[in-house]
Formats: structure tokens, sequence, C-alpha cells
């Protein structure tokens, strides 16, 4: 109880953008765990610190990390484990200003999220997606993708993706200057065309300009 109490308050401390103080309460988190002995809760608790050390942009310790869960995931036939240990190896290549390397591991977080039937988090990867399109240079496709993830995100009233301050920052890091590449109007007619563009159409517009080119 104390441990699954410590994870809760690292999440709170993680939504209110303190990534540090989340850090410190997941790392105890863990502690308790390994003295439980149970292996899947040992990953979960990584799997959580793994999250915060992708918030704070530590990508020397995130991508060991990482995939080391997503290893552990796969064998504990955990599909949340896998999908968000991808998500930080994807998190890791932006930090890295390495966008087409995170293309590739979005969509396969993406793939992953919708495994376990996640729409939501299937959107943030999708932006992900869309950002690694959008410093790549390919503007028009990435804001396209954007526009459809947005559109899902409305629909399910999720704010998270506007409100995790790492997240908005790489958004304003990746997709700002893409809009300004190819101007206000283009920008915004392929937003709306992704929008209007539906969720299943969305999905499959994804792993299309994720494919290798």
């Amino acid at each position: 109880e104390l441990a699954l109490a410590l994870e809760s308050i690292g999440w709170s401390h993680f939504v209110a953008n303190d990534y540090t103080e989340a850090l410190r309460s997941m790392e105890e988190c863990v502690e308790l765990y390994r003295e439980l002995g149970s292996k899947k809760l040992i990953t979960r608790g990584r799997v959580a610190v793994g999250q915060m050390l992708a918030a704070l942009g530590d990508v020397e310790r995130t991508e060991p990390l990482a995939r080391e869960t997503l290893a552990e995931g796969r064998a504990l036939g955990e599909p949340k484990f896998v999908h968000y240990s991808l998500h930080y190896l994807a998190d890791c290549a932006l930090w890295r200003d390495e966008p087409k390397k995170a293309v590739r591991l979005y969509a396969d977080s993406l793939r992953a999220a919708l495994d376990y039937g996640n729409d939501m988090e299937a959107a943030i990867e999708m932006q992900g997606v869309a950002m690694g399109l959008a410093g790549s240079g390919r503007e028009a496709e990435a804001l396209r993708l954007f526009g459809a993830s947005c559109a899902l995100l409305e629909e399910v009233q999720s704010t998270f993706a506007d409100e995790i301050a790492f997240w908005v920052n790489f958004k304003k890091r990746y997709l700002t200057p893409a809009r300004e590449r190819i101007g206000a109007e283009a920008a915004e007619k392929a937003e709306q065309e992704g929008r209007a563009m539906g969720w299943e159409r969305a999905i499959a517009y994804a792993f299309e300009l994720a494919a290798p080119r």
C-alpha cells in the first residue's frame, strides 16, 4: 500500500510538471516493489521511473532503462510496459534531434497502445509521429496527422497532451517551425484535413507515413 501510494504521489508530481520530485517518489516506490519481489511490480515501477527520466531529458539514463523494461514487458506479456518503453525511446530520439528515428519508434509505440485498446495514448503517440515528421521536413503530412490526433483527444475530452510541459515544449520545438516553413494558410489547411479524416483512417495514415521510404 505504501508503494502504491508513493507511485500515486509520483504521478501527481508528474502531472504538476515537477519531474524531480516525481522521480524521487518513483525511485522510492521501486525499492519497495523490490522488497515485495514481484517481477511485474518491479517492472511497473521502473517504467514509471523511465517516464520521469524521459521528461527530464536524461537520455543517458532513460535509454538503457527503457530497453530493459521493453524486454521485461515483452517477457511478461504486458503491452502497457511495451508501449511506454517504446514511447520513452522515441522521446529520447526527439531530445537527441533524431526525428526520423522518432517517427519509427512512435509508430511502434502507437501500435502497442492500440494492442491494448488505449485510443487516448495512441493519439499521443500519433502526435509524436507528427513531430518526427515535422523535424524530417514533411511539414504538411505532419500537421495533417497532428490535426487527426487533436480531433481524437477532443472527442475523448483529454487535455493531457496540452498540460505536460516537456511534451508541450516538444510540440513548440518541432511543430511551430513546421507551420512557419509552409505558412499559416497551408498549415491550417493541413490540420483541418487531418481533423476531418476520422480515427481509423488516421491510424492507417500514421503507419503509411511511418513506413520506410
